[in-house]
C-alpha cells in the first residue's frame, strides 16, 4: 500500500476506531478507501451505505458496481434509493446533498454506528478553498472541510483528506479496482470543475506543490481559529437563557452577521430565535449566505454550506 495512503489512514482513524459506516459512490475515491481499510483492518467491523439519488443515466451502474464491491470484499452494503420532490427550495445540488445525509444519518442510526468515513482527498480541499475564496466566504470559508465533525450522534470522519487524488489512481491501479466515473466532472458549467480542470493544473505547472501547500494552509487556518467544535464556529446558547427576547435576538443578529458577513432578515432572526430559544426540541436549520445554521444541544452551529 502507498506509504502516504496507509499513514493517513493510520493517523486519521486512531482517535476514530471501528465500528465504522463509509459512505460509498463507487467512485475511484471511496472505491480506494474501502479497499485500503479492508487491507489494513481485515477484522474491524465496517458496513457501507450507497445512496441511489436517481439523478443520472449511470445511477443503476454506480449501485451495481457498490454492490459488487461490497460483495467481493465482504462488506455489509446498505442502499437508499431516494425519490426527488417536484421541486426543489434551493435547488437540486442542495436537496441532493442534504437527501445525502440524512439518509446516512438514518442507517447509522438503525445499525448504532456512530463513526461515518467521507472519502474527500486533497484536490477536493484544495477546490474547496478557492470556490469559497470566490464566493468571499472569509477565514471561516478558506477553513476548508474538517478531518471530523460531531453532528448529532455522528462524527463524519476524512480520513484521506491530505491525500492527493494521483496517489489514489496509482493505488487503485496497482490493485486493478475498477470504479466509476462520474459524468458531471466533466460538466464545466460547474465552478468545482472549472476549478479542477483549469485552474489547479496551471498553479501546479507554476509551482508544483502548490495543492499540497493549499491543503497545509487550510490546515493552519482551522488550528488558528478559536471557538469551533471540528472546525466549525458555534455560540454558546447556555448563558443567554435567562436573557430577555431583545438581548436574545441582538446578540443572534451580531454573531450570524459576523459569521457569514451578512446580517440576517427580520424573518430569519425570528427563525433563529425561535429555533435556539423558543423550540424545546430544537430541531431544523437555517440558511444564510454561505452558511447552515443548526442548533445542537446549547449551541448553535455555523457549518459552511460545502459540507452540506
Amino acid at each position: 500500500m502507498n506509504a502516504r495512503l496507509k499513514q493517513a489512514l493510520i493517523q486519521n482513524l486512531a482517535a476514530h476506531p471501528a465500528p465504522w459506516l463509509l459512505a460509498l459512490s463507487a467512485g475511484l475515491d471511496s472505491t480506494v478507501l474501502l479497499v485500503a481499510i479492508r487491507e489494513l483492518w481485515p477484522g474491524q467491523d465496517l458496513k457501507a451505505i450507497h445512496v441511489n439519488h436517481g439523478l443520472q443515466e449511470k445511477a443503476a451502474s454506480f449501485e451495481a458496481s457498490a454492490r459488487a464491491l461490497c460483495e467481493r470484499f465482504s462488506v455489509d452494503l446498505r442502499v437508499c434509493a431516494l425519490k426527488s420532490p417536484a421541486s426543489f427550495t434551493d435547488g437540486l445540488e442542495a436537496w441532493a446533498r442534504q437527501a445525502r445525509y440524512e439518509a446516512i444519518e438514518q442507517v447509522a442510526a438503525d445499525l448504532a454506528l456512530h463513526r461515518v468515513l467521507l472519502a474527500h482527498h486533497a484536490d477536493d480541499q484544495a477546490e474547496t478553498f478557492f470556490i469559497n475564496l470566490i464566493r468571499g466566504t472569509g477565514i471561516a470559508g478558506l477553513r476548508g472541510m474538517p478531518t471530523a465533525i460531531e453532528r448529532g450522534s455522528v462524527v463524519y470522519v476524512r480520513p484521506i483528506l491530505k491525500v492527493e487524488r494521483s496517489v489514489l489512481l496509482e493505488q487503485a491501479k496497482d490493485w486493478g479496482l475498477s470504479w466509476e466515473e462520474d459524468p458531471s466532472n466533466g460538466d464545466e458549467t460547474f465552478l468545482r470543475n472549472r476549478i479542477r480542470s483549469n485552474l489547479m493544473p496551471l498553479l501546479e505547472s507554476i509551482r508544483p506543490g502548490t495543492k499540497r501547500r493549499i491543503v497545509d494552509l487550510m490546515g493552519d487556518l482551522s488550528e488558528s481559529t478559536p471557538q469551533t467544535i471540528a472546525n466549525v464556529a458555534y455560540l454558546d446558547l447556555g448563558p443567554m437563557q435567562s436573557h430577555s427576547a431583545i438581548e436574545q435576538r441582538d446578540a443572534l443578529h451580531r454573531w450570524v452577521k459576523q459569521v457569514a458577513l451578512r446580517a440576517p432578515s427580520r424573518a430569519r432572526l425570528n427563525v433563529l430565535h425561535e429555533l435556539c430559544f423558543v423550540s424545546k426540541l430544537g430541531r431544523g436549520h437555517l440558511r444564510h449566505g454561505d452558511f447552515v445554521f443548526r442548533r445542537m444541544g446549547d449551541r448553535l452551529l455555523a457549518e459552511p454550506r460545502f459540507f452540506e
